[in-house]
């Protein structure tokens, strides 16, 4: 109760402030059924009894737009840059990890009426060269080739606009360079700040669609290799027929037309899966916390958001919210993940509005902000962090790798007694395809597909610090497990466990280094295992 009133107060403070706009426009989707217009609020169920095998023949919406289309060289790879239109410049920076620029199309051409649009596919996405970095993809290579992107365009300073994980990026990108942006916009976009977080994503997904999706997902692998069909090719497949069977009501307010659909599984999803782009991007953001970077900040920032963004949890914009005292706040009320598309004209007045009124930036507030950021370092309040470790700490350590290396020479193994054993047990489950001792390990009852990536980067992890767990566990009782990337040295995770039903178990991971275990929503864990059991 008191969290709720603390949550409610702050919503009702930036009401009063006039920082909160909410869109009450019905407009229709430029991708949506435009007769029907199906709703994710409508919860209507289609499923299909087997694969479509036959993706339509959709062109690329960037082909049907009058673009200037080129390929700039930033050094070590090619970026595939597109820009319309003239005036303020606005650079536009995709989701994912491993989306692409398609997403903004066809809708941000109408920002090109008032501003200098530039769509570009990331280093490793799309039409860019699929070209690590001598220490892979990394979220810092990605901000280092959007400045040097900007060089080449000869763009002085540019309004960055980043959507989703593309949101996380924009903010990094301007705490390393300030100098270069005019003004920040974060769409339906990553905190950066590593709170405990649960996903709204399968609320209106019914069990039937999610198993539907699941299986012919499974026959899509098993049957796409018999044919030889690229990775590419199935990923394209899966995303295809798990949109025809209710997926895109994970992110969209309105259902896709199957031309919509088409253009999505082809071009919206595309990044480099050799190298498992999305993989590395992912653990590279979560070693990055951007907790007190905009406290100071000069540089004029809106945040936009949704309300029908089932991403994340309601508390999500609150908690971005906080953590940019001095921007503005817009909220649309009927739109999801991509307020551009469900939402355009309450969207991009909102977005004119913004850019038009930018103002230059005092010399002395930017160098302070700079000088500032210089220094940043986010504190790393954790006791057991603080601490010595003690030799039962060292005994389980050591213990974790004898075992490691008998899972990955083919042995089994299943203990619950401690969280680090429950680990073990966990991807010696994965190793196995054991599904049963999978799910007796898990708080949630995920399927085994959707765990096996996990099993990916298993011979790179290392447990850097295993604080010893109490000998009589409450229920309910959270305990992390550090680790660190084995390859690199760094830290790049916290694992959390929770002690129920008698038994320690896995209850997902929460990131690192400057994610404080103690201070997440874990009360969103416990309603799961609640709802569960």
């Amino acid at each position: 109760m008191k969290m709720k009133n603390c949550c409610l107060k702050f919503v009702l403070n930036l009401i009063i402030s006039n920082l909160i706009f909410v869109s009450c426009e019905n407009s229709k989707s430029i991708n949506s059924y435009e007769s029907r217009m199906e709703s994710v609020q409508d919860r209507i169920i289609t499923i299909q009894d087997s694969v479509v095998w036959e993706i339509p023949e959709v062109s690329r919406l960037c082909d049907e737009i009058n673009l200037k289309k080129s390929r700039v060289s930033i050094g070590d790879c090619e970026l595939y840059v597109e820009e319309e239109g003239k005036g303020i410049p606005i650079v536009l920076l995709h989701g994912g990890p491993g989306s692409t620029h398609h997403d903004f199309h066809p809708a941000f051409s109408e920002a090109s009426k008032f501003a200098r649009i530039v769509y570009y596919d990331q280093r490793g996405c799309g039409l860019s060269d699929h070209i690590p970095g001598d220490d892979g993809y990394s979220v810092e290579q990605a901000a280092d080739d959007l400045d040097k992107l900007r060089v080449q365009l000869g763009i002085e300073k540019w309004v960055v606009a980043g959507h989703s994980y593309g949101g996380f990026l924009a903010q990094y990108y301007t705490t390393l360079y300030p100098e270069s942006v005019l003004g920040l916009v974060i769409i339906c976009g990553s905190t950066g700040l590593h709170f405990m977080d649960v996903s709204r994503q399968y609320d209106y997904l019914t069990l039937e669609e999610r198993s539907t999706m699941w299986r012919l997902g499974s026959e899509i692998r098993d049957a796409g290799k018999e044919k030889g069909l690229s990775d590419r090719d199935i990923m394209a497949l899966t995303v295809y027929n798990n949109y025809l069977n209710g997926d895109w009501k994970r992110q969209s307010f309105y259902r896709p037309s199957i031309e919509g659909i088409a253009r999505i599984a082809l071009y919206n999803w595309d990044h480099d899966l050799e190298l498992n782009f999305n993989r590395q991007m992912s653990r590279s953001a979560k070693s990055i916390s951007l907790a007190g970077a905009f406290t100071n900040s000069p540089i004029p920032t809106m945040i936009m958001e949704s309300v029908w963004d089932l991403t994340w949890s309601e508390a999500k914009t609150m908690v971005l919210a906080k953590n940019h005292p001095n921007a503005g706040l817009v909220v649309f009320s009927k739109s999801a993940h991509a307020p551009y598309d469900d939402e355009p004209q309450a969207f991009f007045n909102s977005l004119k509005k913004f850019v038009t009124s930018i103002k230059p930036i005092p010399t002395d507030k930017l160098q302070e902000y700079s000088i500032f950021m210089k220094n940043f370092q986010p504190s790393v309040n954790d006791v057991f962090l603080s601490g010595q470790i003690s030799p039962e700490e060292s005994k389980s350590l050591d213990e974790f790798q004898q075992i490691k290396t008998r899972i990955i020479q083919g042995e089994k193994y299943f203990d619950l007694s401690t969280p680090l054993r429950v680990h073990l047990s966990f991807l010696s489950a994965i190793k196995h395809k054991d599904l049963i001792s999978a799910q007796k390990v898990q708080s949630r009852n995920w399927t085994l597909e959707s765990l096996a990536n996990d099993f990916y980067w298993f011979d790179e992890i290392s447990i850097w610090r295993a604080p010893i767990a109490p000998d009589k566990p409450q229920t309910g009782q959270i305990w992390p497990v550090y680790i660190t990337n084995s390859r690199t040295g760094r830290w790049e995770d916290t694992l959390m466990f929770i002690f129920w039903d008698g038994q320690w178990q896995r209850a997902g991971n929460q990131g690192g280094p400057y994610y404080d275990w103690r201070d997440s929503e874990l009360f969103f864990i416990k309603a799961e295992l609640r709802k569960r059991n």
